[in-house]
């Protein structure tokens, strides 16, 4: 019987003599033993990505002064896996892979102007990785998510950019809060 270039499935060629049970056995065995790769393949991926991650809450009101802010995480909420953690601010990512990061804080004042960025250890424009957008947020509330590809040995913080004149500060009852987890590897 002939077979298929890529896969090498095989089906019956006109000249092969009929034999129906023989040739869709011979095609089910070849597809199920390219099917048991592909599964094997898929649930390394899986459980290797399921490793990497965790979150974070802020445990007391921050003071957010006008200008940018580094957010502190001192309550681990999700165990880090794969992630190295300072304990206060900065995340390391130890596997390059893609990551998707999450963090969302309300502030005390409504109608405050301000952005979530993820940056390096400093914030400028040369250090940002994901950079958020200016949002006024009616009941303070800002989040931001983004997802993007990451090398071993990069440093991020979350920060938070005021761009009111005044002082505000993150809710007491509701800490920002912080999420990172690798949704692919390398």
């Amino acid at each position: 019987m002939p077979s298929t270039p890529t896969y090498a499935f095989p089906y019956p060629a006109l000249t092969d003599p009929p034999n129906g049970a023989a040739q869709i056995q011979a095609l089910a065995t070849q597809v199920e033993s390219k099917l048991s790769i592909t599964d094997a393949n898929v649930s390394t991926v899986l459980a290797d990505t399921a490793k990497v991650g965790g979150e974070w809450r802020a445990s007391a009101q921050q003071n957010l002064a006008t200008g940018a802010n580094k957010l502190t995480f001192a309550t681990n909420v999700v165990s880090p896996t794969g992630i190295t953690f300072n304990g206060t601010d900065t995340w390391t990512i130890v596997t390059s892979g893609v990551y998707t990061l999450f963090a969302q804080l309300r502030t005390t004042a409504t109608g405050q102007d301000g952005a979530l960025a993820f940056s390096g250890t400093s914030y400028s424009d040369g250090t940002l990785l994901f950079p958020g957008s200016v949002v006024n947020s009616i009941w303070g509330d800002i989040g931001h998510s983004a997802t993007g590809y990451l090398t071993a040995g990069t440093s991020i913080c979350a920060y938070y950019y005021n761009n009111e004149a005044a002082t505000t500060t993150a809710f007491a009852t509701r800490p920002p809060m912080f999420k990172i987890w690798r949704v692919a590897g390398a």
